[in-house]
Parts: C-alpha cells; structure tokens; sequence
C-alpha cells in the first residue's frame, strides 16, 4: 500500500509538472510571437514610474510626483531594473514565472479545499485560459496582485486549519502587499477578517490574537506608502484615482456597451482641475462632481451599479479593448471559455455548499464584494481576472464530480 501511494504521489506531481511546463511553453510562445509594446496608458505610466523609482527621482510620472496608482507594482520593476532585467521582454518573462508560481498556490489552496484530482483539474484549466495567457504579456499589476491575494487567501485558510500564527503573520503580509499592488485588495481584507471572524473555530483570545496580528501586519506594509502621500499630499492616500474613475462611472452613458473613455470632461470642471495644485486636489474635484451626480439620481445610479455588475461579468471583451483587439475571433474565444467557467464554477459552488464546503464562502464573497466595488466605476472585463481565478476551483470540482469517467 505503501509503494501504490508513492507511484500515485509520483504520478500527481508528474502531472502537475507538465502542466506548469505546458503553461510556461504557451506563455512564452506568446511573448516571442507578439510585438513587444505597451498597449494602455496604465502601462506607459507604470514603466515611466518605474523606471524613475530606479534612476533615484522618487515616484514621479510627468515630472511630477504621483499616487495615481499605489506603488507595489511600479516597485515590482523598478527592482527588476535594479537586478539587470531592464526591457519590456525581461518584465513580461518575470510574469510567466510569477503566473507559473500563482498555479502552484492554486494547486496547493485546491489541495486543502477538495482533493488532488481537483487540483490537477484546477491548474489545467488554469494554464489554458485565454485571458491568463494574454495577461502576464501585459505591464499591468494583475499577474502580481492576482498572486499575492492568493498567497494571503491561501496562508488565511491554512491559519483556520492549523492555527500556527506564522500563517496569520505571512497572510497579513501579502494582503498588504496585494493593497499596494491594487487598493481595492483593502476591502477584499475587510470582507477576509470578517469572514474569518465568524468561520474560525479559536477561542475568542486566539481570534483576536489573529486578527490584530493580520491587521498590524498590513498596517506596517502600507506604513511607508501611506507616510509618503502625507508628505507629498498633505493626506495619507492609498492612491488618487478614486474619484475620477467614480466620475466616469457616474455619469448616464456608462452602461453596458459603451466605452470608458468617451467621457468629455465638461468646461466648468475643467477650469476647476486647472486650478488643483495637485493630484490629490484633481482626485477631490472629481469624487465632488461624481457625488453631485448621484445624488442627484440616486435610483438612476443604483441601477447604474446593478447593470455595471452584470457588465463585469460579461463573456466578450470590454468595448474599450476594441481598438487593440477587434478580431471577431478573439471575441468568439472569449466568449467559448469565459461561458463554460461560469456555468461550470456555479454549479460547483452550489454542489460543494450543498455537501456543507462551507470553507468555499469566502471565495464566494470575495467575488460579490469585488463586483460590487468595481461597479462603483466603470469596470472592465481584466478587472475581474484577480477573483475570476478562484473560479477554477468550483468549476473543477464539478467537472471531477460529474465526469467520473476522468481519471487521473
């Protein structure tokens, strides 16, 4: 029985090693097959930050200093600079490794929530995806941010397991990494403590224990930043893009098929942005113009929210990507594989709640809570690729449970 044990767990990881493999050779096909330029504005402001932070000049993009977006992914290559690997090529090949690594967490978080079999089938659709083949191509943060919210949802989980506080110290280390990377990770980490708070089963001494530790580490990783924007900013900012990305998503052309920079700023909010002195002070305008708006149609907005969530899960490409990726194949792809991972990871969720896998609510309000704050804006379909990869688990759950005829 022994050595059947040994063959199978040899089998496993032999398994396991050709999909990382298979996922690492079409990854880097792509790159080496793509012509190696930024597409988005994001990606021009993150290599122009980066490439500030490693020449000595601070966190500055036009010649002035920046908060538009947090730091954690700018800092991310800004090493990669630091280290020799200094072209657009040598950062996309980073995010193939670190897309490889974020498997591997998904493989072991699979692990602890289903069975091997599972794994094996959750990492597979994984390393096959479209989107995450496409993604680590890009100078975006969504590979990283993707990979540490994971590695903090995963120690998390292990902490409710085992109870070692190295799990709760390592989880609250990379939720704050993952709120530099992205802010939004901030109320992903509110909706983790609380579901902690009731899911774990310590002592109320040991859950406070728990809690203040996760809470003090993710205090001590946003320290800097936050000390940062206070000296530059006068305020201990997350970031500055808060109420401008509320302005376009207030307004009632934001539904779901137009694109999200057909927004002209109007003439007297322009003369008002002229005056700001910073960008903190352009981010306060917008959030008071976007205010304005919906209180001045509160009902016209929360139906604004309710369509935008429905937008945020749609299975074609975002209107906005249409002019960098307009082939009807591309659309078709999209809409071949993001279908069947919805239906199928539904039906998982409802299986596995059904046979009392309560550990899965967490995922389940990571994504409502991740919906419904990107609804606030003008959500794009990439938005969603940080939880839309604790979609394979369900959905491999289902496929294992109701094709038995797979064999592993």
């Amino acid at each position: 029985m022994v050595y059947i044990g040994m063959l199978r767990k040899d089998k496993t990881v032999m398994i396991c090693f050709l999909i990382l493999l298979a996922a690492f050779a079409v990854r880097f096909g792509y790159i080496l097959t793509r012509p190696v330029v930024p597409l988005w504005p994001d990606e021009f402001y993150y290599l122009e930050a980066s490439q500030n932070l490693y020449s000595g000049e601070g966190y500055r993009v036009h010649d002035a200093p920046t908060a538009y977006h947090p730091v954690g992914y700018s800092l991310f290559l800004s090493l990669l600079h630091f280290a020799g690997f200094d072209s657009v090529f040598a950062f996309q090949v980073a995010q193939v490794f670190a897309f490889l690594l974020l498997l591997f967490v998904l493989y072991r978080f699979c692990r602890i929530l289903f069975d091997e079999r599972v794994a094996l089938v959750a990492i597979f659709l994984g390393a096959f995806y479209p989107y995450w083949i496409f993604t680590p191509a890009r100078l975006l943060p969504t590979t990283l941010f993707t990979l540490f919210l994971l590695l903090a949802t995963f120690f998390l989980y292990k902490k409710k397991v085992n109870r070692s506080q190295v799990n709760a110290v390592l989880a609250g280390l990379f939720f704050g990494i993952s709120v530099l990377m992205k802010s939004t990770a901030l109320i992903v980490f509110v909706s983790a403590l609380i579901w902690y708070v009731f899911a774990s089963r310590e002592r109320t001494r040991q859950r406070l224990t728990t809690i203040t530790i996760l809470m003090t580490l993710v205090v001590v990783v946003l320290a800097p930043w936050l000390y940062r924007n206070s000296l530059v900013f006068g305020k201990p900012l997350l970031g500055t893009n808060f109420g401008y990305n509320l302005w376009l998503g207030s307004h009632a052309d934001a539904n779901l098929h137009s694109s999200v920079n057909q927004r002209a700023i109007p003439e007297s909010l322009q003369k008002q942005l002229s005056q700001a002195l910073n960008e903190a002070e352009r981010d306060r305008i917008f959030s008071r113009a976007a205010l304005r708006e919906i209180t001045r149609s509160p009902g016209e907005a929360f139906l604004g929210v309710l369509k935008k969530s429905v937008y945020f899960w749609r299975p074609d490409p975002s209107p906005t990507t249409s002019k960098h990726f307009h082939s009807m194949s591309l659309r078709w792809i999209s809409i071949l594989s993001v279908t069947p991972l919805l239906v199928f990871a539904l039906l998982g969720f409802y299986s596995a709640l059904r046979n009392d896998n309560t550990d899965l609510y967490l995922l389940v309000i990571y994504i409502v809570m991740f919906t419904l704050v990107h609804a606030l804006f003008f959500p794009k379909v990439r938005f969603r690729l940080p939880v839309e990869i604790y979609l394979f688990m369900p959905a491999a759950y289902f496929i294992k449970v109701h094709y038995s005829r797979l064999r592993i």
